[in-house]
């Protein structure tokens, strides 16, 4: 593929203003003459409560993420400043912070709150106390016994034939189950992590569609044998790729109604020129839109320069 047509490819902008990954011709990162003066950007951080139980188990860094428009992924940099004390309720401040190579420093406060565990209602029986049965003393009184004499009565020996009784049975019915309601398919569609999200025919767009997800390469099409690029914006409808792992199903019903789920097999971190963000050796590009056969992409923004891109086939 020539150079134009990648320079074409990956300047989609999941941001309106932004590129998306360019892939314009770039040989180092670290060359640029402008002073680098944005801070980094710490992910996840947010006030919770929790009980006495809860807090034994509790990682104050479990998912907490740091990224930087120049170095990249800074989460192992993450520093915490706390007096949390997991075994005693109470109110906690946790401070985390991280600075970049420029020594631009960013810092989070978070609030954990520690509560004492429910109590459980007692499960043992009252004691019933049952009361002492109370001796009486009965009178004897004599029976007197008047002796009556009766008269038998005579007894009529005719027969008397009674007429048989009908007794109507109510007919059983039978309780039929309700049938369950059919939840009519969606086509055009995108589905992972309890998320749904629709897709158009976005190929060859300067930017994402402003809602939803669009199709940059290939046609969406499950069973073409062919490969398709998603683009989506974060924030907002494809912001959940970034809580994607390697694993992950990735359902997708294309135009006609056909269904097929993909396995994530690669999460990479990418620049605006296509290297991976981790390795500047590392050129994306063949494998992200060149590679053939049934598979499809996702890519949406991490910060102005850089984006996610996870490969599922």
């Amino acid at each position: 593929m020539n150079t134009l047509k990648k320079t074409i490819l990956f300047s989609v902008g999941l941001l309106s203003s932004l590129t998306f990954l360019g892939f314009i011709t770039q040989d180092d990162h670290s060359s640029a003459a402008v002073k680098d003066t944005i801070p980094p950007k710490i992910e996840h951080v947010a006030d919770c409560t929790l009980t006495l139980k809860e807090a034994k188990d509790f990682d104050p860094l479990e998912k907490v993420q740091a990224f930087d428009n120049i170095d990249g992924n800074l989460t192992e940099k993450i520093t915490l400043n706390s007096n949390l004390k997991k075994d005693t309720a109470g109110k906690y401040e946790l401070i985390y912070s991280v600075t970049d190579s420029s020594g631009n420093k960013t810092s989070k406060t978070r609030t954990v709150t520690i509560a004492p565990d429910k109590e459980t209602t007692s499960s043992v029986a009252p004691t019933v106390v049952e009361p002492e049965p109370v001796e009486t003393e009965v009178p004897v009184t004599e029976e007197i016994q008047d002796t009556v004499e009766y008269a038998e009565p005579t007894l009529d020996s005719t027969p008397v034939e009674s007429e048989p009784v009908l007794v109507e049975e109510a007919p059983l019915t039978i309780p039929q189950p309700e049938p369950e309601p059919v939840v009519p398919q969606q086509n055009a569609t995108i589905s992972f992590l309890g998320v749904t999200i629709p897709f158009i025919n976005y190929n060859g767009a300067s930017a994402a569609p402003a809602s939803g997800a669009g199709t940059w390469t290939g046609t969406g099409a499950v069973n073409d044998g062919a490969p398709t690029h998603f683009i989506g914006h974060n924030p907002g409808d494809f912001a959940a790729v970034m809580n994607i792992t390697v694993g992950t199903p990735i359902t997708v019903v294309d135009g006609q109604g056909n269904t097929r789920t993909y396995s994530v097999y690669e999460v990479i971190d990418v620049y605006d020129d296509g290297i991976n963000a981790h390795d500047p050796n590392d050129n994306t590009w063949s494998r992200v839109i060149e590679a053939g056969g049934e598979r499809i992409s996702l890519q949406t923004c991490i910060t102005d320069t850089m984006n996610r891109i996870v490969l599922a086939s």
